[in-house]
């Protein structure tokens, strides 16, 4: 499962624990909405990351033609 998909399901159960809290334990739709938030603000500090590592290495410029193809930070 990839990290959106994570996400869009933690937030799909999120919404359900919040309509049926009487059936679910008190925080658990908070709970879920929060692990959803975290996930989406490591990706975005994941790609800032990798971003930093491109400017480092040069050879962003050329990545329209394909240079940056066998990156390891491309990953």
């Amino acid at each position: 499962m990839k990290d959106q998909e994570l996400v869009n399901a933690l937030r799909e159960h999120a919404e359900w624990a919040q309509a049926n809290e009487w059936e679910t334990p008190i925080t658990l739709g908070d709970d879920l909405a929060e692990a959803a938030d975290r996930i989406e603000a490591q990706a975005k500090e994941m790609d800032a990351l990798r971003n930093e590592l491109c400017l480092k290495c040069g050879k962003y410029t050329l990545a329209h033609e394909g240079a940056c193809n066998g990156c390891r930070w491309r990953r």
